[in-house]
């Protein structure tokens, strides 16, 4: 499992940080010429961004562009090895819970690459030349309470997506001829449960969560 941690991080991370870099550069550029050069507001609106939604959303879509393929192709060879033997499939158990695991370790992991190139870049975007202070100011503003739920989030997102991989490569029924199309129909289906489930977080819980607050 953790072979395959770091295989995925590797291959993640340069993207997670390139797209993070690409939009929190655009973003921060957008937000201050709609407030007026005002780089503090800016950058805070960023920093509420990226927790609330950017980062959860931002790298489960990473990590399933990258990953999603190789999870389907595996469990799919896995699948169809068992068929050659005359045994039957595999109904969860152990296994079930170690790609699971792996998948959510992997999300959380990636996420302060995105993160931190989101901020990064918002401040080499903004006037002020105080870059180093204003970077740890904000830092200075993120809660215990919303970095859990970022976290939280970030990990349940990626377990979805991967128990769909999972079932998605379960589904091989004859041969392995059959696995670009199952990767193609993974792909779609993980990308609108993330967001899906991002819409109900925010429209459900996150609500519930501030009047607690």
């Amino acid at each position: 499992m953790l072979v395959r941690i770091r295989q995925e991080l590797a291959e993640a991370a340069p993207l997670a940080v390139l797209v993070g870099a690409t939009l929190g550069y655009g973003l921060t550029t957008m937000l201050a010429s709609a407030l007026g050069q005002n780089s503090s507001l800016s950058m805070e609106a960023l920093m509420i961004g990226t927790l609330q939604i950017f980062g959860p959303v931002g790298v489960n879509l990473i990590w399933i562009s990258r990953s999603a393929p190789l999870r389907v192709g595996l469990v799919a060879r896995h699948r169809w090895h068992q068929m050659q033997l005359g045994e039957r499939p595999d109904a969860g158990g152990p296994r079930l819970w170690r790609e699971l695991t792996a998948a959510m370790i992997t999300a959380v992991l990636l996420l302060p690459y995105f993160v931190g190139a989101i901020l990064l870049a918002g401040v080499v975007a903004t006037p002020r030349l105080d870059n180093a202070g204003q970077l740890w100011e904000l830092m200075g503003q993120i809660s215990p309470g919303d970095l859990m739920q970022t976290l939280l989030r970030t990990a349940l997102f990626a377990a979805v997506a991967e128990a769909l991989c999972l079932r998605k490569g379960r589904r091989l029924q004859t041969s392995l001829e059959e696995l670009p199309r199952l990767i193609a129909d993974a792909i779609p289906e993980c990308f609108l449960a993330v967001i899906v489930l991002e819409a109900a977080w925010l429209t459900l819980i996150d609500p519930f969560h501030g009047i607690l607050r």
